[in-house]
């Protein structure tokens, strides 16, 4: 930043251009005795540097884009944040059309599900056995799989592959290992090039490469949601609840920070992604031959990607939204779950989440619900084992930002449970110090007298602890477990 004013470094320019003007006046000196140019300009820019000071701070470092001259704005006949629509200019036109035309390209050429099934049944050739056990595979037949394989298998078929895989003592491969390996790398690279396509013919948003925006990424899931057979025979109204609380889900655990973007890399190799793709493959199967998701070695309990479980969750929002404004209040939403929720949890989640003001007149200005912030609390709580969802309910309990837990903070928790027993009409007769000793013999904190984040975690029982503190209900069922067991049985 300058450190004169622009009338001041204006003035100065003006004097030195003067001072120039007389040292070349042919009228005060003679032609041949002139100074060069490249003399007179060196000493005017001396001259005017140090007159008006230092300009700016020096730059010993810049990022990659800066480095290489690139700069997307460009592309757009403005600037733009995640979300913000704009104008397309040439720039924008030409760079969309060359990637859809490579991503096509890439699509084009990557192996399908035929090409896997083939190369199973080349494999089966070469299977050897090893104590007994078949499906091992050692690197001659390695190569003979390779030569016989589908030639767009050859780039997923290297030297590499076959010494990153785990071996026995006698450096064999197992079958099944490597046939996991393609078929989880090959849906990871075809959700790439999908993902890059839909972002590709996106024209209104400017976003850094490899990077998907959430409103995009909602789009790309309607249109899938809109193939599925659950959906084409309920109610197209469901493709857009579908997107809603799929698209929310991935925000939810991979953009924490709410940026409104998300890496694909990211995205394509979570395990929220491999769920959605194993619950979008199951769908388009008849239902009787559906198997049985609990059968599959990353199994989601929540099933948050079915069909069902999206009409559930809004089903219940609306059920709650008694005056149809798509908004809730506190006192609407303090009804969730047969009014489980303690008074003291509500209050606080009100005071800690963000949500948009209220539109009616007359409460214009007050915090409403809204649906996407509604599944944010539902995605914490079905997922309170998990960190991301405890570190939200954490965030509502520490609403003082203490970083911490104390005695005092535990009982008021536990005093409110108490009241919503007794509102519901359940006599407990447990002395309050007890339960607060009790939560504390769970967390088994570090520090005796508080509890940090760090030890729900550590405790590994965390989403049982907050929940008896949050709800009655919890509380209730937790408290007469024995009770419930001894009657299941």
């Amino acid at each position: 930043m300058s450190v004169n004013g622009p009338d001041q470094r204006a003035r100065t320019l003006k004097s030195c251009l003067s001072q120039f003007a007389k040292a070349i006046d042919v009228r005060t000196i003679g032609m041949n005795e002139r100074p060069p140019h490249s003399s007179i300009v060196r000493d005017l820019k001396t001259r005017y540097n140090k007159a008006s000071g230092p300009q700016s701070i020096p730059r010993f470092y810049a990022t990659g884009s800066a480095r290489s001259g690139r700069n997307r704005t460009w592309l757009f006949k403005g600037h733009s944040s995640a979300g913000e629509k704009l104008e397309e200019g040439l720039g924008g036109k030409t760079s969309r059309t060359a990637k859809l035309s490579f991503v096509g390209k890439a699509l084009k050429d990557s192996p399908t599900d035929q090409d896997l099934e083939d190369l199973h049944q080349i494999i089966t050739k070469y299977i050897k056995q090893m104590d007994g056990r078949p499906g091992w595979l050692d690197y001659d037949d390695f190569c003979e799989v390779r030569k016989k394989a589908c030639k767009r298998l050859f780039p997923c078929l290297e030297a590499k592959l076959f010494m990153r895989l785990p071996k026995d003592s006698l450096g064999m491969i197992k079958v099944d290992a490597l046939l996991y390996y393609l078929s989880r790398y090959l849906e990871i690279k075809m959700g790439y090039l999908t993902i890059l396509a839909s972002c590709a013919g996106n024209r209104t948003e400017a976003l850094p490469p490899g990077v998907v925006s959430i409103r995009c990424l909602k789009d790309l899931l309607k249109k899938e949601a809109e193939e599925m057979p659950d959906v084409r025979t309920t109610n197209m109204l469901l493709a857009e609840v579908f997107a809603t609380t799929s698209s929310r889900k991935f925000a939810f655990f991979l953009d924490p920070h709410r940026t409104g973007m998300v890496a694909v890399r990211r995205l394509v190799s979570s395990r929220h992604y491999a769920h959605y793709n194993d619950t979008k493959a199951r769908g388009l199967l008849p239902e009787n031959e559906r198997p049985d998701l609990s059968d599959t070695p990353d199994y989601d309990p929540t099933q948050w990607f079915e069909p069902k479980t999206a009409l559930k969750l809004y089903g219940v929002f609306v059920k709650l939204d008694v005056r149809r404004a798509n908004q809730l209040r506190k006192e609407e939403f303090a009804k969730w779950n047969q009014g489980s929720l303690t008074k003291l949890f509500v209050d606080q989640l009100w005071q800690v989440v963000d949500m948009p003001p209220s539109r009616l007149k007359g409460i214009e200005g007050e915090k409403e619900m809204d649906f996407q912030t509604y599944l944010d609390f539902a995605l914490a709580i079905s997922h309170r084992f998990l960190e991301d969802g405890l570190r939200y309910i954490w965030r509502i309990l520490d609403v003082e930002e203490f970083g911490f837990l104390g005695r005092f903070h535990v009982r008021r928790l536990m005093d409110s449970v108490v009241d919503k027993l007794k509102e519901q009409g359940r006599h407990f007769q447990e002395k309050k110090t007890d339960l607060v000793q009790e939560i504390f013999d769970m967390a088994r904190p570090k520090d005796p007298n508080k509890i940090e984040f760090g030890d729900l975690l550590r405790s590994q029982q965390g989403g049982l602890i907050v929940s008896i503190m949050i709800d009655s209900k919890k509380f209730w069922q937790y408290e007469h477990r024995e009770q419930i067991l001894a009657g299941q049985r």
